[in-house]
């Protein structure tokens, strides 16, 4: 029988949160770490991680209930939650602000330069 999930967050106590109230409701469930695309078992004391997110699964038959439960949190499941985010600058365009500086910089000392004389 697969096993579904039914959380995803960024942020570690959020899915600590979500597994003691799964535990207090009974449900059984396992949780992993996914960092990138690997997914991993969550150690016993894990460490909040850049880019790494806490993955809860329940097997399939408590799904419904795990997922009602899900939704009392206020932050719910997360797993698009930094989609809306704005992207980060592409290096293509950070090199041509680069550009732009050292040419404006490089302008500055020559103005400069022809001041001195």
């Amino acid at each position: 029988m697969a096993d579904i999930l039914i959380f995803q967050s960024k942020i570690l106590s959020h899915a600590d949160q979500v597994a003691i109230a799964l535990d207090d409701a009974g449900v059984s469930y396992y949780r992993k770490q996914k960092i990138g695309s690997i997914e991993m078992e969550m150690d016993d004391a894990p460490v909040e991680i850049q880019n790494a997110s806490w993955l809860i699964y329940v097997p399939k038959t408590v799904a419904d209930q795990a997922r009602e439960i899900v939704k009392t949190f206020p932050f719910g499941d997360e797993r698009n939650i930094y989609s809306s985010l704005k992207k980060p600058m592409s290096p293509e365009f950070l090199r041509t602000i680069m550009i732009i500086f050292l040419a404006l910089v490089a302008l500055v000392i020559f103005l400069v330069m022809i001041n001195i004389q």
